[in-house]
């Protein structure tokens, strides 16, 4: 820190050494921030605790591990220190109260923080393409990591009501990223999807010859694995809802128009489509999509 401007105050009691101090305020650059600090020692060291409030200004996310205790599980901080990339947090809040004892359980410590995120690129998994443009306010405490109403984009897509959850278990082990989101965009930049993820290796790069129009609107949902289900495949639910879209798929020498329904890519199941409504051949039909996987997990055949 540049600068720090504050008091400090203490009191000796017949029970304890108590100290607290006035507002802290401190400035590292284009930061600014303030807070307060309170501690009681009792004789036994067992005893003492804490507590500090802490807000903070117009930081950079890159140093938001600066802000995060060192106790949380280093698979978690790993991540979160590979997955930004850039941004900024217009507002930082921060509170620490717990016992000071080292050998405390968990539930003796207790951290909460906020982190008003603007303008984030996250690189979630290096496998998939990066969540650009993150406007959400993420929650960290004991419990979880926790973010909703999120907004973004992906693939030019636009994204709304990002979600994030990373459950942390009692023993304070995390093996599950989920990210959830609302889509709107172009049919076109749908496709991308299958074409520009790991969905395509799993349908044998089959909708690299596909061409669409119209717009579309859908859900993504995803299971990153880290700790111990590190190297896991990704798990995705991708559902694509169209109203009037134009498909041409010209490895199947198909098109088809006017589509109505729903098409979904999910990890275990594959690709399908709950009956839809279409033009093919000129003609109104009623169809299904259903696809087949091999031991490999690879889609091997999709029937219409």
């Amino acid at each position: 820190l540049h600068t720090a401007h504050g008091q400090l105050r203490y009191e000796v009691t017949p029970d304890a050494v108590l100290v607290e101090s006035s507002l802290l305020r401190v400035r590292q650059a284009d930061m600014v921030g303030g807070g307060r600090v309170q501690l009681r020692l009792p004789a036994s060291r067992d005893d003492y605790t804490w507590g500090l409030e802490v807000g903070v200004r117009n930081a950079n996310l890159r140093d938001a591990n600066r802000y995060l205790p060192d106790f949380l599980n280093p698979n978690l901080l790993e991540w979160l220190d590979g997955a930004i990339n850039k941004g900024s947090a217009g507002q930082i809040g921060i509170v620490f109260h717990g016992t000071l004892f080292s050998d405390a359980t968990k539930i003796q410590k207790v951290h909460e923080l906020y982190f008003d995120v603007v303008g984030a690129e996250l690189n979630y998994d290096s496998s998939w393409p990066v969540l650009e443009n993150v406007d959400a306010v993420v929650y960290i405490n004991n419990a979880s990591v926790t973010s909703v109403g999120g907004r973004g984009q992906l693939l030019g897509n636009s994204l709304q009501q990002v979600s994030l959850n990373v459950p942390i278990s009692l023993e304070g082990n995390v093996d599950s990223i989920f990210i959830g989101t609302a889509i709107e965009g172009e049919l076109g930049q749908g496709i991308r999807l299958l074409n520009e993820t790991p969905i395509s290796d799993l349908t044998r790069q089959m909708a690299q010859s596909w061409r669409a129009q119209g717009s579309m609107s859908g859900n993504l949902q995803l299971d990153v694995p880290i700790g111990t289900r590190t190297g896991e495949p990704i798990g995705v639910d991708a559902s694509i809802d169209l109203t009037g879209g134009d498909l041409v798929m010209q490895n199947v020498n198909l098109d088809i128009e006017d589509i109505n329904g729903q098409i979904r890519y999910e990890s275990r199941q594959g690709l399908s489509a709950e009956p839809f409504t279409a033009m093919i051949f000129g003609e109104p039909v009623v169809s299904s999509i259903a696809s087949r996987k091999n031991q490999q997990g690879d889609v091997d055949e999709i029937r219409i």
